[in-house]
């Protein structure tokens, strides 16, 4: 039920030309490559209909290994059940995902210095862009000026298209060993209209601290607080 709406491309190993060649047989979303016969999409596809079938009823033959790599990446993404055209709305679901992807960096201790920005149009075109700093950061606001950059440069070369699913990562991680502090003193570097970095970090542990004790919903920032167009 929860992922029968969703596109057949959200299929990690849907490409394309695979979800055009499903789309022509008239399945474009997970719950309708389920309710095929999987003999019919062996049939049709080969070996990618065998994975297919598999797939879209949540089977996967893969062990789950506990432990193994670190992560070397954080990211946050939804896909509308219908396209999105409400600019204010976007950028109140970015926000929001740069609040969980900032929580997440600064619960582990870690920084990042690339983030990516990733949308899909409604005809499944899907855009990814990435910047990397010129300081490894996990502050919200610093990390939702670098996506709303991204967002802004898209709509500038591609146009704007309603948006079918809007996602925000980081990679290039290391370490929480920066001394914000002293490097903002040093420099004098204070980001305009934002105040201080280290003062926008106490301000998110503060934030961080209550979301834990209250839960995720207990405490939003104004902008975040948009319903659905």
């Amino acid at each position: 039920a929860f992922l029968a709406p969703s596109p057949v491309r959200d299929l990690p190993f849907v490409g394309p030309k695979f979800a055009q060649a499903l789309a022509l047989a008239g399945i474009r979303t997970v719950g309708e490559a389920a309710a095929q016969d999987p003999r019919w999409l062996v049939a049709q596809f080969g070996a990618s209909g065998a994975m297919l079938a598999d797939r879209a009823r949540g089977i996967d033959p893969a062990p789950v290994l506990a432990g193994g790599r670190e992560r070397k990446q954080i990211s946050r993404e939804v896909t509308f059940s219908e396209d999105i055209a409400d600019l204010a709305y976007l950028r109140a679901v970015l926000r929001e995902h740069a609040e969980r992807v900032g929580g997440d960096l600064r619960a582990r201790g870690k920084r990042a210095r690339t983030v990516t920005l990733k949308l899909r149009w409604q005809d499944f075109t899907t855009l990814s862009r990435s910047h990397t700093l010129d300081r490894p950061v996990q502050a919200t606001s610093a990390i939702l000026d670098a996506a709303n950059a991204l967002f802004d440069e898209i709509v500038r070369v591609e146009g704007f298209h309603p948006v079918r699913l809007i996602g925000l990562g980081v990679t290039n991680l290391v370490e929480d060993v920066v001394q914000l502090e002293l490097l903002e003193a040093a420099s004098g570097a204070t980001p305009a209209g934002r105040g201080d970095t280290a003062r926008q970090e106490r301000i998110d542990r503060v934030l961080d601290a209550l979301r834990e004790r209250y839960g995720d919903g207990s405490v939003r920032r104004g902008v975040t607080n948009l319903r659905k167009p």
